[in-house]
């Protein structure tokens, strides 16, 4: 073959190759942007199930804007109605509007109102049992109580309590410990008492009648206006901010803690069991979870505000005073001898004492050691 020939042929493939490698190259997309597509996926609705519907009036055995007591109240109604996107709705009613503290129970019994806002220690009249529910003397205080209530089977006996008068009790608070009292003149020793006439109620009144005291059940108004002009020689009433919002440095000026007929109150949410019974899974647990977040503002919140109204009451020239050993001593072995009383009269609040006093011994197991000197 022509040699001349041969060459030209061999440069043709050359370009061809060539050309075919550079268009590749030019015609080849640059490097590939990859593009991520966010899902976009719609949120689904909150529905609320129909079985959760409720709307209900609460009773109360407190004013709305009485610190812990009431305030804990108007709070867990709160918080039920968010949690439930406004399914649930329990109205708080002020005491009188329409049913009285003292009936606030038996509305509950007989149908007037689905729910009631109180204290157990309210209703002693209907079981005395109930008083160690509402503030023992010498009594645990708020965390101890929980745990006995919780864990200590305090649940299972309140819930037997209440079962036999058709109720159904939601433990959906607690306070800070109450003050000692106010006095109008200093307590030196145990024979302060003897002849005194003393605004206490409940166990306590029954431990300051041991050593020689008169019990007077005043309500507040009447307590502040007794107390000032001498009526009575001294009153107890509730935790250091409440007493400072009633005014009650004016009409004694000696203020004795700790809190010993007090140290906790527990506070409940009772409803007819048959109400109760008729509440869907979902309902129960929504108002059980909102009492629990009450209960742990309550723990909160009591503790927080009462250094304030502490240091207020020292201000106003209030002499804050510690009850002498002594008589803390007398007042204690008092109370033993109360609870003995109560308890050789009482099956059940034997009971409940005995449960009580068993799950302390255990908790100080603990309790003692963990405490930092």
């Amino acid at each position: 073959m022509n040699p001349f020939f041969i060459r030209i042929v061999t440069v043709a493939i050359v370009f061809l190759v060539a050309g075919g490698a550079i268009g590749r190259f030019v015609l080849a997309p640059g490097p590939q942007k990859i593009i991520v597509r966010e899902t976009v996926t719609k949120k689904p609705e909150f529905k609320v199930p129909e079985s959760v519907y409720l709307k209900w009036t609460m009773a109360s055995a407190f004013r709305g804007d009485t610190p812990q007591f009431g305030t804990l109240g108007k709070s867990f109604a709160a918080k039920l109605r968010r949690a439930s996107a406004g399914a649930m709705q329990i109205g708080f009613a002020e005491p009188g509007q329409p049913i009285a503290a003292e009936n606030c129970l038996t509305a509950v019994i007989e149908g007037k109102v689905e729910t009631c806002w109180s204290t157990p220690g309210y209703w002693t009249s209907t079981e005395k049992a109930l008083a160690l529910f509402s503030g023992v003397p010498f009594g645990p205080d708020a965390r101890e109580y929980l745990a006995w209530y919780y864990y200590g089977g305090g649940d299972e006996l309140l819930d037997e309590i209440y079962g036999g008068h058709g109720l159904k009790s939601v433990l959906c608070g607690v306070s800070a410990a109450e003050g000692g009292g106010w006095f109008r003149t200093e307590i030196t020793g145990p024979g302060y008492f003897k002849d005194k006439k003393i605004r206490i109620y409940g166990l306590g009144a029954r431990v300051a009648e041991k050593l020689g005291a008169t019990a007077v059940r005043l309500d507040a108004a009447e307590m502040k206006k007794a107390l000032e002009t001498g009526k009575i020689d001294g009153a107890e009433y509730s935790i250091p901010l409440i007493d400072l919002n009633m005014g009650l440095n004016t009409a004694a000026k000696f203020y004795y803690v700790p809190g010993w007929h007090k140290p906790a109150t527990l506070l409940e949410l009772l409803v007819r069991r048959g109400v109760w019974n008729g509440l869907a899974d979902a309902a129960k647990t929504m108002i059980v979870n909102a009492c629990g977040d009450t209960i742990r503002e309550g723990l909160a919140e009591g503790a927080s505000l009462q250094p304030a109204a502490i240091r207020e009451l020292t201000a106003k020239g209030v002499e804050i005073r510690k009850f002498p050993n002594e008589v803390l001593s007398a007042l204690e072995e008092a109370w033993q001898k109360v609870a003995e009383e109560e308890s050789a009269g009482n099956p059940l609040f034997k009971r409940v004492w005995r449960s009580l006093i068993s799950f302390r011994a255990e908790y100080r197991l603990w309790d003692d050691k963990s405490r930092v000197p």
